[in-house]
């Protein structure tokens, strides 16, 4: 029977990080601190996207197109009154005159 602690160290042994190197081998880390107008700069040029999150669901134009499609094609009620809506504003069909 395996004991916790002898579990614990063989799962340790096989996930051990890849960057463990010989004392040969040297890793050199470079840090780059730009400026914001730089870093514009470099995002204009090279066509970089950058990482903001969005977590709105509408644009404040694309708001009344895209409610307005989920309105109408998820519930056929509201199409219906829709359709009855613009009956009434012609005057022959309506019943109070349009």
């Amino acid at each position: 029977m395996v004991s916790k602690k002898d579990k614990t160290k063989q799962i340790s042994e096989e996930f051990r990080p890849v960057h463990d190197q010989t004392e040969s081998q040297e890793t050199e880390i470079l840090t780059i601190n730009l400026d914001p107008a730089a870093l514009r700069t470099l995002r204009s040029e090279n066509d970089v996207k950058d990482n903001t999150v969005r977590t709105s669901k509408y644009t404040w134009w694309s708001f009344l197109p895209h409610n307005l499609f989920e309105q109408f094609t998820k519930k056929m009620a509201n199409l219906y009154f829709l359709v009855i809506m613009c009956l009434q504003m012609v005057p022959v069909i309506s019943i109070s005159n349009g």
